[in-house]
């Protein structure tokens, strides 16, 4: 995982020359490296690979030995090795001395533990909790009742994360007296609208999914008849009544055809468990990245003039909805109209996929008129990685399929890790996608799931042949009723005779392996510990990144939201 080659590559760096974020950021790097083994094995080979050997032998009994509501609280909680705490005595018995010291070096390798994180007091002037009466700053301030219709429109989840991220957003701009928000992988428009709605704040969505910009534009036109005083009329440019899908806002869209997009993705962050061969994520960000970018042809059909983002004939601030691929040299300011191109712009995105937080670090970067941004990455997965040895040939040539030798990675992007030619894996990065706090508060093993597929390796190895990469079971344990179920479908779908086996051999297979179970869920658990860290590591480098650039006046790493309602809590805000 996270393994650094530092001991393979000399460097003439010493801790003297680093900063305080560089120094944290090789240490846990060499934390992370020490479990390279846990971090870098498929479960699926968990049984006929003896994957449990990896686990360190002095902590093995220890994890055994915790109770099933104890391995439960493991990921995010000491009080279940804790022995003596009268307030949460911990259930399990004996002494885990040695699973003690393991979950003390893994306390101090979080984010909120590693004295890298600033209050959003610090930054915006109020906490999380009060974030809804923050908008008793902002210039025209929205009735509670209408946000409570707008927050109609939108699950728990992202109500909590669009509520506080846009007051966040308004602070900022404000400060910076910034009048202009451009959200990069917009999505179904949720916080742009109510950075509109609500901050009166002017904001260019741009998503690489027509399905999700469209979305967007219906989604408006649902609100603004349901909220009071927004059937206004609309002026010419930004018509509401067209009945072309690309001409609706007096936007049409260039045809282009690539594999960089992803759809349908809302992050799938709860448990990481997949019962897939290969963890797979979805997600509903949009990854942009490897793309050029895509310029708008911005004018009205009927009239020939360019569209003015702000022209409403009552001067209110809208939301334009466009698609567009976006990447690190994409010239935001042409997707806008000429009265609002050379506006000072604020970069923001919410849970932008994969490369696409990369690309926008690096846009906020090149772009002189954007400065600020605000990103909270997520979908850790879908990183490309410079050093990746499973997909890079060498050095200089391409790695990744369809990218150029000189192409940017989504990690590393700080060069202290880009000296030491650090790595995460596949593997790690999927893990990096656990969410350990919801996990512990769900207080339930769900690993039913990779048990399934673990003894249907075994089943595979002993009757028919290891499946190829392309030879994938899906997400079949969910729709089966039992193990023999799960195995004749599996079967048929890898392309294998499944009537091979009577249903008394598959089902002895299971009650056979049943004992590994116990370990299954323990080292689950175990990755799950330590899955912050990796995470750590990701968004650190970026900050580190951020920092190391001279026209870069502050760069700040920030939880944003609940990590039980919203995982991928953390934001990096930068300032130029």
């Amino acid at each position: 995982m996270a393994s650094s080659h530092a001991s393979q590559t000399a460097t003439d760096i010493t801790e003297t020359q680093l900063t305080d974020t560089e120094l944290k950021i090789l240490r846990l790097a060499k934390f992370l490296h020490f479990y390279d083994a846990i971090l870098s094995v498929n479960l699926v080979g968990f049984i006929t690979e003896n994957v449990w050997k990896y686990v360190p032998f002095p902590i093995q009994a220890e994890l055994l030995s915790l109770s099933y509501n104890d391995l439960c609280l493991l990921p995010v909680s000491l009080s279940a090795i804790r022995q003596d705490d009268e307030n949460q005595p911990s259930e399990s018995a004996g002494q885990l001395s040695n699973l003690r010291d393991f979950m003390q070096d893994v306390y101090h390798n979080r984010l909120e533990n590693m004295q890298v994180l600033t209050a959003l007091e610090d930054i915006c002037g109020f906490k999380h909790e009060n974030s809804k009466s923050s908008s008793q700053s902002n210039m025209h301030e929205t009735e509670p009742r209408v946000m409570k219709k707008m927050n109609s429109f939108m699950s728990e989840k992202k109500s909590h994360e669009v509520d506080v991220m846009s007051d966040v957003i308004a602070a900022i701009a404000k400060g910076a007296n910034i009048q202009q928000v451009v959200d990069i992988g917009s999505g179904k428009g949720y916080l742009g609208q109510h950075l509109t709605q609500k901050h009166s704040l002017n904001v260019l969505g741009i998503d690489s999914s027509d399905t999700n910009s469209h979305g967007a534009k219906v989604r408006g036109r649902k609100m603004r008849k349901q909220l009071p005083g927004q059937n206004r009329k609309v002026p010419d440019g930004c018509s509401e009544k067209a009945s072309s899908l690309d001409n609706e806002y007096g936007s049409s869209v260039k045809e282009f055809k690539g594999n960089s997009q992803l759809k349908d993705c809302e992050c799938n962050q709860d448990t990481g468990i997949r019962d897939s061969d290969e963890p797979k994520g979805t997600c509903q960000c949009t990854i942009v990245n490897r793309i050029s970018s895509l310029k708008l042809e911005d004018k009205d059909e009927k009239t020939g003039r360019q569209n003015d983002l702000s022209a409403r004939s009552d001067g209110a601030p809208i939301y334009k909805p466009v698609t567009a691929f976006v990447d690190t040299y994409t010239d935001v300011s042409e997707l806008l109209c000429d009265s609002n191109a050379q506006r000072e712009m604020l970069l923001s995105g919410l849970h932008t996929c994969g490369d696409l937080s990369s690309s926008m670090l690096r846009l906020f970067l090149s772009n002189p008129r954007v400065r600020v941004v605000c990103n909270v990455p997520c979908c850790y997965h879908l990183l490309t990685e410079e050093f990746d040895e499973l997909k890079q040939v060498d050095q200089t040539t391409t790695s990744y399929e369809g990218m150029k030798p000189d192409v940017h990675y989504g990690f590393p992007m700080s060069s202290c890790l880009r000296l030491q030619k650090t790595r995460i894996g596949g593997v790690a990065k999927m893990i990096a996608c656990m969410a350990a706090e919801r996990l512990a508060h769900e207080k339930k093993l769900s690993t039913e799931k990779l048990f399934y597929r673990a003894v249907l390796q075994v089943v595979l190895k002993e009757h028919y042949s290891i499946p190829t990469r392309q030879q994938r079971t899906g997400k079949l344990a969910s729709k089966c009723a039992n193990f023999v179920d799960y195995t004749r479908k599996a079967l048929k779908k890898m392309g294998y005779k499944e009537d091979k086996l009577s249903d008394e051999v598959i089902q002895q297979y299971h009650d056979t392996y049943k004992p590994e179970m116990k370990k299954l869920e323990a080292f689950h658990q175990l990755r799950a510990a330590l899955a912050p860290s990796i995470e750590a590591l990701i968004v650190l480098d970026k900050l580190a990144y951020l920092q190391e650039q001279e026209s870069v006046k502050q760069a700040y790493l920030v939880c944003l939201f609940n990590p039980i309602t919203s995982p991928r809590c953390y934001a990096v805000i930068a300032a130029k």
